[in-house]
């Protein structure tokens, strides 16, 4: 099994997610990310998902608090809850700073809506997600997921190249690639995409490709192309530590700091919280 963090670092604030969210529910799904970004590459990051119909309010407010969420988020959280079909928590280091995350993703309401609706679908609030600067409590944010369902791949292609900026073609470049790979592999391709939005400058996209049945391993080389050309400095050998791990979601586009990024997520074995 592969440590809890990607560079083989253990950390406490990762242990006590991990920790927190085992003993509050069955995990439904483990997911690591890599984030390439100009400034950096990004390893220890993760998500842990699980079934929603284990957090009412009560329940999601005690998970936050054990956590730290500071007072003003969980006001959000309050004004925002209704009952989600998943809860995810997730962890990212980024130098020396920690971040949590917390997410309600609302799919059973987003299905019944579509189903009623059908191909005029109006783009429907996906997840909403709540997140924390372990160092600094002032750091939070709250991130809107609005999806846009039945979109055909021309037209996801059409949305995500204004997301980036022109001079990142590299990241453009490779966002496209992947969504092509997946969908060649894919039965049928209909993939659920969303964009996130927060408050400043915060502006991406989020693509769900399982459905393209592709591993790490098949995207490798385009991602070693983009690391290099973002950071030569820095290594990705450990992608091949996480060949055989299926490719899960895209995201790219402006983060909150307004550097272009793009990550990439995939599934993994649930580790086991350290000493």
């Amino acid at each position: 099994m592969r440590p809890l963090l990607l560079s083989g670092t253990r950390l406490s604030e990762a242990d006590l997610l991990l920790d927190v969210a085992t003993n509050s529910a069955p995990a439904v799904q483990f997911e690591r990310s890599i984030k390439f970004s100009t400034q950096g590459i990004a390893w220890d990051r993760f998500l842990l998902g699980m079934a929603g119909d284990a957090f009412d309010l009560a329940a999601t407010h005690h998970l936050a608090t054990r956590l730290g969420m500071p007072d003003d988020l969980q006001e959000a959280l309050d004004t925002a809850y209704q009952p989600p079909s998943t809860v995810l928590l997730g962890f990212e280091r980024a130098g020396s700073r920690y971040t949590y995350k917390l997410y309600l993703e609302f799919w059973g309401q987003l299905v019944s809506q579509v189903r009623r609706s059908g191909a005029q679908s109006a783009p429907l609030l996906l997840n909403i997600g709540f997140k924390w600067d372990l160092q600094d409590p002032g750091g939070t944010a709250t991130t809107a997921y609005t999806c846009y369902p039945m979109l055909t791949v021309p037209r996801i292609l059409e949305r995500i190249g204004p997301l980036i900026p022109e001079r990142e073609f590299l990241l453009t470049e490779t966002a496209r690639e992947l969504v092509l790979a997946a969908a060649r592999n894919a039965e049928v391709a209909d993939f659920v995409y969303m964009e996130a939005v927060e408050a400043g400058v915060r502006h991406s996209f989020d693509l769900n490709l399982y459905k393209g049945n592709l591993i790490m391993m098949d995207v490798g080389y385009r991602l070693t192309r983009l690391a290099h050309q973002l950071c030569p400095d820095q290594s990705v050998h450990l992608l091949e530590h996480v060949g055989g791990c299926p490719l899960g979601h895209v995201s790219a586009g402006m983060d909150r700091a307004g550097d272009p990024f793009l990550t990439v997520y995939f599934e993994d074995e649930l580790p086991k919280p350290g000493p």
